[in-house]
C-alpha cells in the first residue's frame, strides 16, 4: 500500500501524465496539471491498490507509451494496466522457472556454473537456497520452492532499484563448464552490485568456488 510519504512522488508522476494527455486543446501547461482535490482522489482510490511506488510509476510508465486517448486516465486505467503487467510478469517468471530447472539437469549446482542473461534468476535463486540445494530436492519440493521463486522474482521484478550480484567463479574441479542461458524473454536490466554475499555455501564446498569483491 502506498504510503504518506510516498504522495509527493505520486503526484509528480500524475502531473507527468497530465501534461501528456489533459486538455489536449490548452496549451498552457499549468492548465492542464490536476487541482490538489483531483490529486488526492487518485490517491484515495489507488493508494491501496499498489505494493510501492516503484509499481505505480511502472504503470505509469506503461500507460504514457500505450494510452492512445485524448483525456486523462480513470483510476480504473491504472488497475487495468497493473493487472495487464501482473499477467506479464507472471509469465516471465514460470518461463525463468522452466530454464532453473533446465539448468538443474544439466549439472547446476554439481558440475556446472550457470551465467542467465536475466541476472534476477540467480538473485532469487540465490535468496531460496542456491542451486546445490535445489538440486537436493524431490518433484514435491521443486514444486513448492517453484511457489516461493515465482513470488520473489515477481516482488523483485518490480523493485526498478534493485541490485543484482556479478559474482566471480573459481574452482579446482576438472571440467567444470560454464552454462550461458539466454532468456526467450525480454529482460529488466538491473544494477550491477561489487559486493559479492556468499549464500551457497554448500555449493561452493563442493565446487571450491570463491566469491569476492570485484
Amino acid at each position: 500500500m502506498l504510503q504518506e510519504k510516498d504522495k509527493s512522488e505520486f503526484a509528480k508522476l500524475l502531473q507527468f501524465l497530465a501534461i501528456r494527455f489533459n486538455k489536449p486543446n490548452i496549451f498552457d501547461v499549468e492548465k492542464k496539471k490536476l487541482t490538489q482535490e483531483e490529486l488526492k482522489s487518485y490517491f484515495f482510490f489507488l493508494a491501496d491498490e499498489f505494493c510501492n511506488i516503484e509499481e505505480f510509476a511502472n504503470v505509469c510508465k506503461k500507460l504514457g507509451k500505450t494510452w492512445s486517448y485524448g483525456r486523462m486516465p480513470e483510476p480504473n486505467y491504472f488497475l487495468e494496466a497493473k493487472k495487464t503487467d501482473e499477467v506479464d510478469v507472471e509469465m516471465i517468471a514460470q518461463k525463468s522457472w522452466e530454464q532453473v530447472i533446465e539448468a538443474i539437469e544439466n549439472g547446476a549446482g554439481y558440475t556446472s556454473i550457470p551465467n542467465f542473461e536475466d541476472k534476477l534468476v540467480e538473485y532469487v535463486v540465490n535468496i531460496i537456497g542456491g542451486f546445490y540445494t535445489l538440486r537436493q530436492l524431490d518433484y514435491k519440493q521443486l514444486e513448492f520452492k517453484k511457489k516461493e521463486y515465482i513470488k520473489l522474482y515477481k516482488q523483485s521484478y518490480n523493485k526498478d532499484n534493485l541490485s543484482i550480484p556479478t559474482i566471480t567463479h573459481k574452482t579446482s574441479l576438472e571440467n567444470v563448464r560454464v552454462m550461458k542461458i539466454k532468456a526467450p524473454y525480454s529482460t529488466k536490466k538491473f544494477q550491477t552490485d561489487s559486493m559479492i554475499e556468499n549464500k551457497q555455501s554448500e555449493f561452493n564446498k563442493k565446487l571450491g568456488l570463491s566469491f569476492k569483491r570485484i
